[in-house]
């Protein structure tokens, strides 16, 4: 099924072939076409016209990214409401799974106080991630607060550049 939009609009597939050549404006006329209707669409299934406008943007991106891929030119809104569907779930996903996690951390650690306990949860520590390593020396030996551990670094008014030295004072350099 040819899509065409007007006597003087070029239709999806001769759209396509264009942007799989290389023409960058062929494939932003159909981002144009399409994008009030994707991201309407994610809006009706995530509830929020931000977090939507961000799924479309990276559905658009990976369209973009995947474009050689498209087997069927005629079949581009659908192929890309897949894409915008795939991400949604993933990042639905995620979004849970992170919740889920410090609902996990808020709730179940409890500073070591016993110092075998210490000792134990040092030797157990090389073994994990680097990420996680900095979790635990962060709560358990300095008493971090999940939430404080949670919240990004602040920098100084006016820095345009990362801090070179972004841990929170007093976590040794061989911990982060």
């Amino acid at each position: 099924m040819m899509t065409t939009h007007g006597e003087d609009e070029a239709s999806d597939r001769t759209l396509v072939a264009a942007a799989q050549a290389g023409d960058g404006d062929a494939f932003l006329r159909l981002v144009a076409r399409y994008r009030a209707r994707l991201e309407a669409t994610l809006r009706r299934a995530v509830r929020d016209p931000a977090r939507a406008a961000d799924l479309a943007q990276d559905a658009i991106d990976a369209a973009y990214d995947e474009l050689a891929d498209l087997r069927d030119p005629d079949e581009f809104y659908p192929w890309l409401r897949r894409i915008a569907t795939n991400r949604m779930l993933k990042d639905i996903r995620w979004q849970g799974r992170r919740q889920a996690a410090l609902d996990r951390l808020r709730h179940h650690i409890p500073r070591a106080a016993d110092p075998l306990v210490r000792v134990l949860i040092r030797e157990t520590a090389a073994e994990l991630s680097r990420a996680l390593r900095t979790v635990l020396v962060l709560h358990d030996e300095l008493g971090y607060s999940i939430p404080e551990i949670g919240r990004p670094p602040r920098h100084q008014q006016g820095c345009h550049q990362e801090a070179p030295d972004a841990r929170p004072r007093g976590v040794p350099e061989a911990v982060c």
